[in-house]
C-alpha cells in the first residue's frame, strides 16, 4: 500500500510538473513574440523620426551655408581684385554685421582668417591674434571649397559648439560661422518617449549635438556615441532585436538615419519605456509558474539529498582512507577500539575489534623504541579521558615508524568531534616523510644563516673596533699635534702643519675607502668604457707614488708589452684598482725593496685580454691568511709585521671592480718573499688608434694664483667655518669672494648682480632653504644674458659618479670634491671651455 502511494505521488509530481513546464513554455512563447511585433514597430517608427530629425538640422543648417559660401565667394573675388587687408578686415566686418541683424535671435558667432589675422564680428581691431592654427582652417585649407564642420564643448553657456568653415577660393583666406546647438530638433516632429537620447554625429562619428537625461561630462558622451557610431557602420544595429547598454547600464534600443551630407542622427530609447508594463507582467507570471516549480523541485531535491549525503559520507571516508594508512575509532571509556582502516604490515597481527591494550602493544612493536615509552603515555586511555576534559579536540605528534625494514616519519593525531558516539574519539596515522624531511632541510638552512651571521657580525664588530682605533689615531695626532703648535715657536708651527695633513689624509682615506666598500656591496657601482691610452693611465697611476718611493728609498718601475696602447675601458676604476694595489705594496715593503708594474697583452689566443701584474719583493703574506684577503674587513695581524692603518676594504674593493669588468685576480705571496697580484681584464682594442682621442683631464695648478688673480667668486656653502676657510683660501690665491649661506641666498645674490659681475660660482651640494642642484637649476632659468654661460662648480663631499651626474642634470659645468684644494680648483677652471 505504501508503495502503491510512493508511486501515485510521483506520477502526480510528474504530470503535475510537465504541464506547469508546457504552460510556462508556451508563456515565454508568447511574451517573445509581443515582444518582437513591439520591437518591429518601434523601429520604423524610431528611424522615421530620426530621419525627420537629421532631415530639420540640415535644412535650419542651410541658410547659414548659403551665407557662408556667399561671404567666402565674394571675399575671394575682392582678394583677387587687390584689395588691400585693411579692406578686407573692414568688409569682413561689414559683411559679419549684416549676417547678425539678418540672422536676429539666433546665438552665431562669425569669424575669418584674413591674412593670418582673425576677424570676429563686433571686433574694432584691439585684439589681432593668429588663427591660422586653429583645427577649423587647417580643415578648410586641406578641403577645398568644401565646407568643413568641427564640433567643440563649453560655448559660452557649456553648449555644443558647430563651427562651419570654407576656404576663400585659392586664398589662405577662410571664413567660419560658430553656431550654438541649444534645442532639440524637430519640436513639432512628433515627441520621445520619457528618457529618450538624441545624438547628432558627423561622418568621423564626432558628436556634434546631444540631447539627454543622463549626467555625464562630455567627452564620456562623445566616447560613448562614437562606441554607437562605430557599431552603426559595422551593421551591428540593423535589426530590430538588437540593443546596446547605455553608460547608466541601462538597455536601450537604437534608431538611426544617415542624412545625405554623411551625418548620422541616432534616437536611443530605453526597453522600459518601449514595452511598458509587458516585463512587469511577464516577470508576474514567471514568479507565480517559477514558484509552484521550485515548489516541485524542493521535493524532489529533498529525496535525491537523502540518497545523496549517504553516498557524500562514504566520499569523505574514502578521501580520508587515502590520506591516513590507519584509522582507528577509540571507545576510552570501555576501553576497546574498532577498525576503520588498518596499515598492511598490521592487518594479520590484530583484530578488527578489540581490546584498546592489545592495539598499543601491536603498534609498539614498529615503533622506534625510544619513542614508544612517549607515546604509550600520551596516548593512554587515562590521559585520552584527560584529553576530552580539557576539551582538547586535536592532540598528536610525529615519530619514527618501522616500513618494510626502513624507518620513516609518521604522524599521529587523536581527534574529538561532537559529529562522534559519546566517550569516543578517532585515533589515525599517516606518513610524513617528505614534509619532516623539508622541515629538517628548512631548519638546517636557517641553522646555517644564523651561523652566517653571527660571523659576519663578529667580523662587523672587530671591522668597527678596528675602525675606532685607526680613526682615533690620526685624529689623536691632529688633537696633540694642534695642542703641540698653540705652544710652540714659529720654527716648529711648519712640522706641526705638516703633521696634521698628513693625519687628515689617511683620515679622508678611510673615510672614502668605507663609503665605496658600503656603495658596492649595494651593487651601486657602474662602469663607463671610453677610449683610453693604457698606457698613459698606468704611467698617470705610478706617478703618484714616485715621490713617495723616493722618500722611502724604494723602487717603483713599469714595463709595458703593448700591442695596442688605445683600448676601450673605464680608465678611472683601472686607476682606482692599481691605486690600490700599489698603496698596499707601499705599506708592506721596507727600505731597498722593489715594486714592479708589469702591464702585457698576450697571444691571438687571448686577444682583447690585459694582463697587469703588480709584485713586490715586501714582507709578503702567509698561506691561512690569502682565503681571507679579498673579504671585507680581514687584515692580516702577525708578530714581526709592522702595524699598517687602513680599513681592510682596500683588497675588497679591488676584487669587486674586476669581477664587475669581467676580469680575475689571482694572488702569490710568501711571508718574506714578496707579494704578487696577477689581473686578466678583457679590454678590447680600439679600431682606428689615430681617431681616438686622449681622456680630457684636469691636472691640477702649481700657481693657483695665475688662475684665480682677480676673478670675481660667488661661494655658497652652509657651514661656517668651512665658509671662512674656503674665502680666505680663495683670497690667498687673489679671487674676490661674495658669500651665501644657503642655495636660495646663492641664487638672490646672482639675480642681485650685474650681468657678468661673477666669473665662478662655488656651489656647495647639501646646504638648507635649497640644496646645491635647486640653486644651480634656478640660475640657469634666469632671463639674463650671463645665467647660462656662468662656470658653476659643485662642491661635494659624494664625488662618485652618480653624483656627478646629478650635478651636471641641474646644469653644473664641474665637481670639486671636499676639502677644496686651489690647486685642483685652478686646474678643474683652466680646463673649461671659454675660461681666461
Amino acid at each position: 500500500m505504501k508503495r502503491r502511494s510512493k508511486r501515485a505521488r510521483g506520477w502526480n509530481y510528474r504530470v503535475t510538473g510537465g504541464i506547469t513546464a508546457i504552460f510556462l513554455l508556451l508563456f515565454v512563447l508568447g511574451f517573445y513574440l509581443t515582444q518582437r511585433v513591439l520591437l518591429d514597430n518601434a523601429q520604423e517608427l524610431g528611424n522615421e523620426l530620426a530621419s525627420r530629425y537629421a532631415e530639420e538640422e540640415i535644412q535650419n543648417l542651410r541658410a547659414e551655408e548659403l551665407l557662408l559660401t556667399l561671404g567666402t565667394e565674394t571675399l575671394a573675388e575682392q582678394a583677387e581684385a587687390g584689395a588691400s587687408q585693411q579692406e578686407l578686415e573692414q568688409w569682413a566686418q561689414s559683411f559679419f554685421q549684416k549676417v547678425l541683424e539678418a540672422e536676429s535671435g539666433s546665438r552665431l558667432a562669425l569669424r575669418a582668417v584674413v591674412g593670418g589675422v582673425t576677424v570676429s564680428a563686433g571686433d574694432t581691431g584691439g585684439s589681432r591674434y593668429d588663427g591660422s592654427q586653429a583645427e577649423w582652417y587647417r580643415q578648410a585649407m586641406a578641403s577645398g571649397s568644401e565646407i568643413v564642420f568641427t564640433a567643440s564643448h563649453g560655448g559660452e553657456e557649456g553648449d555644443t559648439v558647430l563651427t562651419m568653415a570654407r576656404r576663400c577660393g585659392d586664398t589662405e583666406h577662410v571664413m567660419a560661422f560658430d553656431l550654438y546647438l541649444e534645442e532639440l530638433p524637430g519640436e513639432d516632429g512628433g515627441s520621445l518617449p520619457v528618457g529618450s537620447s538624441y545624438y547628432l554625429c558627423d561622418v568621423d562619428g564626432e558628436l556634434l549635438y546631444a540631447k539627454t537625461q543622463m549626467q555625464a561630462p562630455p567627452e564620456e558622451t562623445a566616447r560613448y556615441i562614437r562606441a554607437v557610431f562605430e557599431q552603426i557602420q559595422a551593421g551591428e544595429l540593423d535589426g530590430a532585436q538588437t540593443y546596446i547598454y547605455d553608460m547608466n547600464a541601462e538597455k536601450r534600443a537604437v534608431y538611426f538615419h544617415t542624412a545625405p551630407n554623411g551625418w548620422v542622427s541616432i534616437i536611443t530609447i530605453p526597453y522600459s519605456a518601449l514595452l511598458g508594463d509587458l516585463r512587469q507582467v511577464f516577470d508576474g507570471a514567471m514568479v507565480v509558474c517559477g514558484g509552484f516549480l521550485l515548489f516541485l523541485i524542493l521535493m524532489s531535491v529533498r529525496e535525491y539529498r537523502l540518497q545523496k549525503r549517504m553516498v557524500r559520507v562514504n566520499e569523505t571516508v574514502a578521501a580520508l582512507g587515502n590520506l591516513y594508512y590507519s584509522i582507528y575509532r577509540v571507545n576510552w571509556a570501555q576501553g576497546t577500539y574498532e577498525s576503520v582502516k588498518i596499515a598492511e604490515d598490521l592487518a594479520h597481527r590484530i583484530p578488527v575489534r578489540g581490546r584498546y591494550d592489545q592495539l598499543l602493544e601491536v603498534v609498539g612493536q614498529v615503533i622506534d623504541q625510544e619513542t614508544f615509552d612517549q607515546f604509550k603515555t600520551s596516548f593512554s586511555l587515562e590521559n585520552i579521558r584527560q584529553l576530552v576534559e580539557r576539551n582538547v579536540s586535536d592532540f598528536g605528534g610525529d615519530f619514527r615508524r618501522l616500513f618494510d625494514g626502513e624507518y620513516r616519519w609518521v604522524s599521529v593525531r587523536l581527534l574529538f568531534d561532537s559529529a562522534l558516539r559519546q566517550e569516543e574519539a578517532v585515533l589515525c596515522f599517516r606518513q610524513v616523510e617528505e614534509e619532516k624531511a623539508r622541515q629538517l632541510r628548512q631548519l638546517r638552512v636557517l641553522e646555517n644563516a644564523l651561523d652566517q651571521a653571527r660571523e659576519s657580525e663578529a667580523a662587523r664588530e672587530q671591522f668597527f673596533s678596528q675602525m675606532s682605533h685607526d680613526m682615533r689615531t690620526p685624529l689623536n695626532v691632529i688633537i696633540g699635534t694642534v695642542e703641540l703648535a698653540q705652544q710652540s715657536t714659529a720654527e716648529k708651527i711648519g712640522d706641526c702643519l705638516k703633521k696634521i695633513q698628513v693625519s687628515a689624509s689617511h683620515l679622508l682615506e678611510l673615510i672614502n675607502d668605507i663609503l665605496e666598500m658600503s656603495r658596492m656591496e649595494q651593487a651601486d657601482l657602474r662602469l663607463k668604457n671610453h677610449p683610453c691610452d693604457l698606457r698613459e693611465t698606468v704611467n698617470q697611476c705610478l706617478s703618484g707614488f714616485q715621490a713617495q718611493a723616493e722618500l722611502q728609498h724604494k723602487r717603483l718601475e713599469a714595463s709595458f708589452s703593448l700591442t695596442h696602447s688605445q683600448v676601450y675601458a673605464d680608465a678611472f676604476r683601472l686607476q682606482q684598482v692599481l691605486n690600490n694595489l700599489i698603496s698596499n705594496a707601499m705599506k708592506f715593503t721596507n727600505e731597498g725593496d722593489k715594486i714592479q708594474v708589469e702591464v702585457s697583452q698576450p697571444s691571438r689566443q687571448e686577444q682583447g685580454i690585459c694582463r697587469i701584474v703588480v709584485r713586490d719583493t715586501g714582507v709578503g703574506m702567509s698561506e691561512d691568511f690569502l682565503p681571507k684577503l679579498f673579504t671585507p674587513y680581514a687584515r692580516e695581524s702577525r708578530f714581526g709585521v709592522q702595524t699598517v692603518l687602513g680599513t681592510g676594504l682596500g683588497m675588497a674593493i679591488v676584487h669587486t671592480i674586476v669581477t664587475r669588468m669581467g676580469g680575475q685576480i689571482q694572488v702569490e705571496s710568501a711571508p718574506g718573499q714578496g707579494s704578487a697580484f696577477t689581473l686578466a681584464i678583457p679590454m678590447e682594442p680600439v679600431a682606428e688608434e689615430a681617431e681616438t682621442a686622449p681622456a680630457e683631464t684636469s691636472a691640477p695648478v702649481e700657481d693657483p694664483t695665475r688662475v684665480l688673480r682677480g676673478k670675481r667668486v660667488l661661494l655658497a656653502e652652509d657651514y661656517e667655518m668651512n665658509l671662512e676657510i674656503a674665502t680666505e683660501l680663495l683670497k690667498m690665491a687673489g679671487a674676490q669672494v661674495t658669500q651665501a649661506r644657503n642655495g636660495q641666498e646663492a641664487v638672490e645674490r646672482f639675480a642681485q648682480s650685474q650681468p657678468g659681475e661673477f666669473d665662478v660660482i662655488l656651489m656647495d651640494m647639501n646646504m638648507p632653504v635649497l640644496d646645491g642642484c635647486g640653486a644651480a637649476a634656478a640660475i640657469r632659468a634666469m632671463d639674463r644674458p650671463d645665467a647660462a654661460s656662468v662656470p658653476i662648480l659643485a662642491v661635494t663631499a659624494n664625488a662618485f659618479a652618480e653624483d656627478v651626474a646629478a650635478t651636471a642634470q641641474a646644469g653644473m659645468n664641474a665637481h670639486i670634491a671636499k676639502p677644496i684644494d686651489m690647486r685642483q680648483l685652478a686646474g678643474v677652471l683652466q680646463g673649461l671651455e671659454g675660461w681666461h
